[in-house]
This record gives structure tokens, C-alpha cells and sequence, in this order.
């Protein structure tokens, strides 16, 4: 089991919501008057740099390479202009946000009632690999990667030694909700 020597910060509510408005706001007002300059290209890549350390993460991983797009043409046609609000809005939805939300509340309760009773079985590990499979669209967010690969670690050999046991007793027992 490898955890990530440099994990991205988690991201909040309020900075998505932040880093969406500010996108949509900029682009809107960038083109207000028909052009793009240099100074504009420059807020572009102080926006994309922002947000930089989030490079790995939904939905920064589709944002970042459209902002990059429009800096490196210098250009944002209609098409660009509109992929980009599309993207901000839709990520900004609600609707998306609260299915996220909840999905991921869902994923740290399972790994707490998982854990529940002392002991992490395989089966129990069958049925997470399912469920995250079925949730795939959390890939980007944390805990889902890296319980990903923990599951698949120890069950590549379909069994838990006492090690791993251990392990994910230790882990897993970090989602049990405090009453």
C-alpha cells in the first residue's frame, strides 16, 4: 500500500464555488469588448495558477487544460468562451455538487460501518471494490483514490494477512463517525 508523497490539498465548497465564479466572472469580462490582451492572458494564467495545486482533482483536471488552452492560442473564440462557462456552470450546479457531496459522505460512512465490528473481511472488501466501481465518477476526490488502491493492493492476492489487517483497521477506523 504507497500513499501519495505529495497529495493535493482537499478541496472545499467554498473554493470551488470561488474558483467557478471567478472563472466565469473573468471570462465574461474578458470578452465584454470583443478582444483578448495581454494583461487579460495574464489574469488567465493568475487564475490557472491559483488552482494549480489542485492539477490532479475534479474538476480542475478538465478546468486547468481549458484555461491553458485559450492563454496558449491568446485567443477565446465562442466556442472556447462557451466550454469553459458550460464547464463552471455545470460543476457549479447544485446538483452536482450535492450528488458529489453525498456520494463522498456515503464513502466515509461505508468505511466506518465496514470497520465497525473490528475486522475487515475480504468479502467486505469485495463489496467495496464494487461499490467504488458504481461511484467512479469520485475517482478525483480524496478518500475514494487512495481506498482504491488499498482494496486493490490487498486483494490482489485475495486474502488479508495480518498486516493489512492492521493497516486497514487503522485507516478505515478514521471514518467512524463521533457520536
Amino acid at each position: 500500500m504507497q500513499n501519495d508523497p505529495h497529495p493535493a490539498p482537499a478541496i472545499t465548497r467554498a473554493t470551488l464555488l470561488k474558483a467557478f465564479h471567478s472563472l466565469i466572472g473573468t471570462i465574461e469580462g474578458i470578452v465584454i469588448d470583443g478582444t483578448i490582451n495581454d494583461k487579460e492572458i495574464r489574469v488567465l494564467r493568475e487564475w490557472a495558477s491559483d488552482y494549480e495545486q489542485y492539477r490532479r482533482l475534479h474538476p480542475f483536471n478538465e478546468l486547468l487544460p481549458l484555461v491553458e488552452y485559450v492563454v496558449n492560442e491568446r485567443s477565446l473564440s465562442e466556442d472556447a468562451r462557451q466550454d469553459v462557462l458550460w464547464s463552471c456552470e455545470k460543476l457549479s450546479s447544485e446538483e452536482y455538487l450535492s450528488k458529489t457531496s453525498k456520494d463522498l459522505q456515503r464513502l466515509h460512512a461505508l468505511l466506518g460501518g465496514i470497520v465497525a465490528d473490528g475486522i475487515v473481511t475480504a468479502e467486505e472488501l469485495t463489496g467495496l471494490a464494487g461499490w467504488l466501481k458504481e461511484h467512479d465518477h469520485l475517482r478525483n476526490y480524496w478518500p475514494y483514490a487512495e481506498v482504491a488502491a488499498i482494496v486493490s493492493s490487498v486483494m490482489a492476492d485475495r486474502r488479508i494477512d495480518a498486516d493489512e489487517q492492521k493497516a486497514l483497521q487503522q485507516f478505515f477506523t478514521g471514518f467512524i463517525p463521533l457520536l
